[in-house]
């Protein structure tokens, strides 16, 4: 019995909602047409990892590449300044927590500490983790990795998530994509985000360049807080779109919606497939 069989002998046996399992039916479809390579754990018994050779440090992958070809659009976007450093966090199955904060080099704390790793890059650091892929953990049979992680100020962040919740405060530059579960990035200044399934809440200041974000199947909540300056455009294909002070175009299905917020220099694009997305712009003074 494979993993998607599993889902539906739970549906039937009224362990999950129709709902749950549809949204797990889903992204398991997603992880089978990605072509990576994901650890499995069949029955509890987690496939064993790949050891370096003794003595032969882990190669460092650079962080941009991947995880600018992990977004939505095939075009890279400059986030952040040259020179920024990275934090790339790559993770199955785990509840997630990066803020911003008064450190000098990233601090990774977790509740299985032994299982994580923190590999040097090019351009930062790459957080993974041994344990692999399970249906069990992620309908909440088997606890869920949770991984906390502080980042100094000047650091963006770099998301490579399969399933799970993740939470990012404070952190300026946020780019990357998740498969299933919630996302909140609060207090950001740009990004780049995709998500496959699952509720969206982004929370940030544009002021110049470009930024992206684009979901499938869930809510989108987009807040540009007090001093952003962007044009904005942005759609909804099946599902309810509210944008106060926007300019909206109601269709049969789906609708369509435009403005600026302060000057328009930046340009902010915000694509959903299927639900509600709002937009909240900061309210004007006077």
């Amino acid at each position: 019995m494979n993993d998607i069989e599993r889902v539906r002998a739970l549906r039937d046996a009224g362990q999950i909602t129709p709902e749950e399992a549809e949204r797990l039916i889903g992204v398991l479809t997603e992880l089978d047409e990605s072509h990576e390579d994901v650890d499995v754990e069949v029955a509890g018994t987690a496939a064993p990892a790949a050891v370096p050779e003794a003595g032969v440090p882990e190669a460092a992958a650079p962080v941009h590449e991947p995880v600018a070809a992990a977004t939505a659009a095939t075009d890279a976007i400059d986030l952040a300044p040259a020179g920024t450093r990275w934090c790339a966090i790559e993770l199955t199955a785990a509840d997630l927590s990066v803020v911003a904060d008064d450190v000098d080099e990233p601090v990774v704390q977790g509740d299985d500490e032994q299982k994580l790793r923190v590999t040097q890059t090019d351009d930062g650091v790459r957080v993974t983790s041994e344990r692999g892929w399970s249906l069990d953990r992620w309908v909440g049979r088997t606890p869920s990795l949770d991984v906390r992680v502080r980042l100094p100020r000047a650091w963006g962040v770099a998301l490579d998530l399969k399933a799970g919740d993740a939470d990012v405060a404070g952190v300026r530059y946020v780019r990357g994509r998740m498969l299933a579960g919630d996302l909140s990035v609060r207090d950001a200044e740009s990004v780049d985000l995709s998500k496959a399934a699952g509720d969206l809440s982004v929370a940030f200041r544009p002021t110049q360049g470009r930024h992206r974000i684009a979901a499938k199947a869930g809510d989108v909540d987009v807040r540009f807080l007090p001093g952003s300056d962007a044009a904005v455009e942005a759609s909804v294909s099946m599902g309810d779109l509210h944008a106060p002070g926007f300019e909206i175009d109601d269709r049969m299905v789906g609708a369509q919606a435009r403005g600026r917020v302060g000057a328009g220099n930046a340009r902010v694009e915000v694509r959903l497939t299927a639900g509600d997305l709002s937009l909240r712009a900061p309210a004007k003074e006077g």
